[in-house]
């Protein structure tokens, strides 16, 4: 609607007039600046939307801008909603680098991973004081990080503790930190006790420290220091990165080098937890780690939302996961459930997740859609001894919405490749709960290094209304008769009787009464009368009363008139395809075509011949004959 607006204000999606209707279409992206733009400032902001957008116009620039920009972190907005966040109040020169002179700081010189940048040596950097004092003896902090060491001196990786310290606080107990002694040391600090740890630094690493009150221990990509006694509890109040938790008084200890991540938990947390946390940064920015339990199959792939569920100890376990754009795992805790020894793990990986949506390729028989996206498993099961859980498709997380339908219809789908034919998994008891599809079964039918996904039956997740004993069709004269027969019959109200020459897209060609209920044998009977010239594919929509609907298999029926007799069958194909001549006596040419024109097979023929057709992509094909001056074609489907 509508708004006035006053000086020293702007109105998006409206204009400063009363009584005027504002925009009501989609603003994709505003930004909004206190100063004019230079011209190549300008031209820069438009050819980057120009490409992101796919909008022609904006030209390239042609220069770059006078002193390129370098900028900085002025707050860490906390992920978790809770409002903690992490800012910036002292000078633009002390605050941390994501980008020099234009170009994005990186961890690695060439890497692809953004990160901050500590370049100051007085930098006081991020700095988050919370509203509520922490008071307890847990805390877990992790960071992912490239130190650039060029002093000997005492320098904070990060601080956290009491903002309030002073001089005469150095010995207290209200601070821990994360320190660099020396050139390659890196140790875990509490209350001016001596360190107790020594790693070589110098490159990208996960480091992580944990505290439980008890004891206090450092990690650095996955190996462990000699826990430390400590038995203070300490308040929490201020949080430092790349700087000590008092700047005035420990002027100049500021450690200089490149932060991807940094996290902290209010506990310790357990050695799985731990490693799972620790496997997804390995996997996901390369690093090798001791305790890693994900391999992705290749150092660019795979590598996005890894988790999974594991043990370490009776005690000491994680029994399910959060979801990994979509799935995850759970297990139970009694002598059958998997996780029964120390070491055992299931992690999984996806690929860069495209936007949610179903795929019809690479399918076995019966299975009629996929999500198009598929997990890489990896299982470590130390005695081989396997045990039972459950590996469950979110819906909500996959982005696809809705809920599932019955059970019965979903089957967990593998393969070997990424690009391979998907199998059915074997084993599998699936349920559904709330907006999630579970399959209970035995880590023994989980193949290692395989890729899994979620598949339907049924492209409506709906069970069929009705016991579909038979449904097929034939041409004679160019009109089609359709047949079919159902056995029971339960809520059933319509059938839709629908056409395509493709097998990809159909058009409704009339609607048949269903008997409602019934528990004898029915035959039903529909006549196209203009059918297409050549294959055309044919399905049945039934519905019930509750507006509940499901498609039946679709059959080929070929309506041409032939020159030669030829039966190509089954259509659609799955592994083989046979070609018959009945009758013939003559060797009969053929080859068989796909859809972008190119010949996958040339071969001959006299009476039948079987092809392997494993191998062939899923879509549509030609197969052209030749015999003299004959010539006949056919279209098939491999699914």
């Amino acid at each position: 609607a509508a708004m006035n607006i006053t000086a020293g204000e702007f109105a998006i999606g409206t204009i400063p007039t009363a009584n005027v209707q504002g925009h009501n279409g989609d603003i994709q992206e505003l930004i909004y600046f206190s100063s004019a733009l230079s011209s190549t400032d300008r031209q820069y902001i438009e050819y980057g939307q120009s490409v992101y957008y796919g909008i022609s116009g904006p030209n390239i620039p042609t220069s770059l801008p006078v002193n390129p920009p370098s900028a900085y972190i002025s707050i860490w907005y906390d992920q978790s909603g809770n409002g903690i966040n992490l800012s910036q109040t002292g000078a633009i020169t002390r605050q941390p680098q994501i980008v020099n002179a234009g170009n994005i700081v990186r961890l690695n010189g060439s890497s692809t991973w953004p990160a901050m940048q500590g370049t100051n040596a007085l930098q006081t950097n991020l700095t988050a004081t919370f509203a509520t004092a922490y008071t307890g003896s847990n805390l877990t902090i992790n960071s992912v990080f490239r130190p650039d060491i060029s002093s000997s001196a005492n320098l904070r990786v990060w601080s956290v503790g009491n903002g309030a310290l002073t001089s005469a606080d150095w010995s207290s107990t209200n601070f821990v930190n994360i320190n660099q002694r020396n050139s390659n040391q890196f140790v875990f600090e509490r209350s001016g006790v001596a360190p107790n740890t020594v790693f070589t630094v110098g490159s990208p690493m996960i480091l992580s420290g944990r505290f439980n009150g008890t004891v206090r221990q450092l990690f650095n990509n996955g190996t462990g220091s000699a826990t430390q006694p400590d038995a203070n509890n300490f308040t929490i109040n201020s949080v430092r990165l790349l700087q000590s938790i008092n700047p005035t008084f420990e002027a100049g200890e500021a450690i200089t080098g490149k932060m991807s991540e940094f996290s902290m938990y209010y506990s310790a947390l357990n050695t799985t937890r731990r490693t799972l946390i620790e496997t997804n940064q390995s996997a996901f920015y390369g690093i090798t780690i001791s305790n890693n339990k994900y391999t992705p199959p290749s150092s660019t792939s795979y590598i996005y939302y890894v988790n999974g569920i594991g043990r370490e100890l009776a005690t000491d376990s994680v029994a399910a996961t959060r979801q990994s754009s979509g799935m995850g795992f759970r297990v139970g805790t009694s002598a059958g459930d998997y996780l029964k020894d120390n070491g055992d793990y299931l992690t999984c990986g996806i690929a860069c997740p495209i936007t949610p949506t179903t795929s019809l390729l690479n399918l076995p028989p019966t299975v009629i859609q996929r999500w198009f996206n598929d997990w890489y498993i990896n299982k470590t099961d130390i005695s081989s001894n396997n045990g039972l859980f459950t590996i469950y498709f979110d819906f909500s997380d996959y982005g696809v919405g809705g809920t599932p339908g019955v059970a019965s219809n979903y089957v967990l789908l593998y393969r070997n490749s990424p690009s391979g034919t998907f199998s059915i998994v074997p084993g599998t008891t699936p349920s559904v709960t709330g907006d999630q599809v579970r399959f209970a079964l035995d880590a023994s039918n989980i193949i290692t290094n395989f890729y899994y996904t979620l598949g339907t039956l049924v492209p409506t997740a709906s069970p069929l209304p009705i016991e579909l004993l038979s449904f097929s069709g034939n041409c004679d004269a160019n009109i089609t008769h359709l047949k079919w027969s159902t056995a029971t019959e339960s809520n059933n109200n319509f059938f839709t009787i629908e056409r395509s020459s493709d097998g990809i897209n159909y058009i409704v060609l009339g609607t048949l009464d269903g008997a409602g209920n019934s528990l004898q044998t029915l035959n039903y009977s529909y006549f196209d009368q203009t059918p297409f010239e050549g294959t055309n594919y044919y399905r049945l929509k039934q519905t019930d009363f509750d507006g509940q609907f499901e498609y039946s298999k679709i059959i080929a029926v070929q309506c041409d008139n032939e020159i030669m007799e030829v039966k190509v069958y089954p259509n659609p194909v799955t592994n083989e395809l046979t070609i018959e001549m009945p009758g013939n006596n003559e060797s009969v040419k053929f080859i068989i075509i796909n859809s972008m024109g190119a010949i996958i097979y040339n071969g001959s023929l006299t009476q039948k011949i079987t092809i392997n057709t494993i191998n062939f992509k899923s879509g549509i094909y030609l197969i052209k004959f030749a015999n003299g001056g004959n010539f006949e074609t056919k279209k098939i489907v491999k699914q």
